[in-house]
């Protein structure tokens, strides 16, 4: 490849950042950029290397350049789609449909992306809209058809359930697995959730948002310790996350390992002073152990960061 582009003249950093993307060569895509940045220019180098650190799983250096590159102009057809998958993989839900609409509707992968990211979020008008858009331009993945079905399946269609259920059983469809899962636990089939996941010893870090909704079934039911056991098998990028973190805290709160749980529960806490589940729990954990003046820090600490006019009555009173 680096042949290729000395035999036009001078390599052209962008269009072999490009080709090594495209051939999943990752790494090589990030040492190019990284000794091309200068050439290619803040905003082109930001979008490329978002869309690198996107395949990589590291989703918080991807939001941050996507963000960047967007804020200074730049019009990649990716990068609301890179934007919206990193925020999701993150846990910020609330952020990623600030940026749903945004994303491109003339290309396949910006479509898929936010397919996935409506279904996560529980548009589902959306989900049929953006897939049969993705569908049209030529995108015909076992991952848009499954999550298209899984769609279908929770609003009640039969025929598109027992389809995902062919498409796991024939070909071991790790898409539509995740799927299966997801529509079991909407519909609260808990035993039916305990055999798929029994099943197969799923990969959870496949997809975070599932890992994330299956700990939560573990907690409803009362089975910490399978919670926390999918957290060990979950990428160290996706363990940090606040909403896993919290999840975490949750489990050893269940176990009554309130030690252990009180730093996954600061954690979770301090990532979003206004979040109403991570300040309970940490508060009745901070009172399970006995910390009362933590305590009340913690309140006040959520209280204002919730009610913005209790720093004007502050400063008034001051």
């Amino acid at each position: 490849m680096q042949d290729e582009s000395e035999e036009i003249g001078g390599a052209d950093p962008y269009r072999e950042a490009a080709e090594w993307i495209a051939a999943g060569e990752y790494e090589e895509a990030r040492r190019c950029l990284e000794w091309a940045g200068s050439q290619l220019g803040p905003p082109r180098y930001s979008a490329l290397l978002a869309e690198v650190f996107y395949r990589q799983r590291r989703y918080a250096d991807a939001a941050r350049l996507a963000a960047s590159a967007l804020d200074e102009g730049y019009a990649g057809s990716h990068l609301h789609a890179i934007l919206v998958g990193s925020l999701l993989y993150m846990g910020l839900k609330q952020e990623a449909d600030v940026h749903l609409n945004l994303i491109s509707q003339d290309d396949p992968f910006s479509l898929n992306t936010a397919a996935w990211a409506s279904f996560s979020l529980g548009r589902y008008d959306d989900v049929e809209r953006f897939g049969s858009k993705a569908q049209m331009l030529g995108d015909d993945s076992e991952g848009l058809q499954c999550i298209l079905l899984a769609c279908r399946s929770i609003r009640g269609d039969l025929q598109a359930r027992q389809a995902l259920r062919v498409r796991w059983e024939t070909g071991r469809s790790s898409d539509a697995l995740k799927y299966l899962v997801t529509d079991a636990l909407y519909r609260e089939a808990h035993t039916e959730v305990d055999h798929l996941v029994s099943d197969v010893g799923i990969a959870f870090d496949l997809d975070p948002n599932l890992s994330d909704t299956v700990m939560r079934f573990y907690l409803v039911s009362k089975r910490p310790h399978q919670a926390l056991a999918i957290l060990e098998r979950l990428d160290p990028s996706i363990q940090n996350s606040p909403r896993v973190q919290h999840l975490a805290g949750c489990a050893l709160f269940q176990m009554k390992r309130y030690g252990e749980a009180l730093p996954y529960l600061q954690r979770a806490f301090e990532a979003d002073l206004v979040a109403r589940d991570p300040a309970r729990t940490l508060g009745q954990c901070l009172i399970r152990m006995w910390r009362p003046w933590q305590f009340l820090k913690m309140i006040y600490r959520h209280v204002k960061a919730t009610e913005p006019h209790y720093d004007a009555v502050d400063q008034r009173k001051a």
